[in-house]
């Protein structure tokens, strides 16, 4: 889990529209300086551009060489992207299985192993394009909003949510 103390506290989450971009590179570099050292992921990496289309940045916490969690802003679609991305099928399918062992959808699936304690407010997709992707996009409204701490405690939420349901399936059937 990653603890919210370190951010700046000064911030007033208002950078206005000639400071989206500064506002987009300090909360991708807070995220990497969040997760780095974490000694679940072979490396943690920030992208810029992201790897994926439309991405500004992409966080990688890469668990091996085709699996991944990842935060992915994609600022022309005004949304923030968390989850897990794998390009092996064996993953995609013990993760599938697991979460139809489960009974229910995909993201009461998750919001169960995050011990949530309300029904989530962004639910799990599990998209199969170039890799396999589990994941939940959590939109902004304004550009003031990008680097804000609702908007940080709502990506660090997810993403150690999906780690938590994920990683173990992931590194067992990996």
């Amino acid at each position: 889990m990653v603890d919210l103390d370190d951010e700046d506290d000064d911030f007033d989450g208002d950078y206005g529209d000639e400071h989206l971009d500064e506002a987009i590179a300090e909360m991708g570099q807070w995220l990497e300086d969040a997760y780095t050292g974490d000694d679940r992921f072979e490396y943690v990496e920030l992208v810029t551009p992201g790897t994926g289309e439309n991405e500004t940045f992409r966080l990688r916490l890469v668990v091996d060489e085709s699996t991944e969690f990842f935060v992915a802003f994609l600022q022309e679609d005004n949304l923030i992207r968390v989850g897990l991305c794998t390009a092996d099928a064996a993953i995609n399918e013990a993760i599938e299985e697991a979460m139809l062992e489960g009974g229910g959808t995909m993201t009461e699936f998750l919001a169960e192993a995050m011990e949530a304690e309300e029904e989530l407010e962004h639910e799990v997709q599990h998209l199969n394009e170039d890799y396999y992707y589990f994941c939940s996009e959590i939109t902004y409204e304004s550009d003031a909003e990008v680097n804000s701490e609702t908007q940080r405690d709502a990506i660090v939420y997810y993403l150690d949510g999906f780690i938590a349901a994920l990683l173990e399936l992931a590194q067992d059937a990996g």
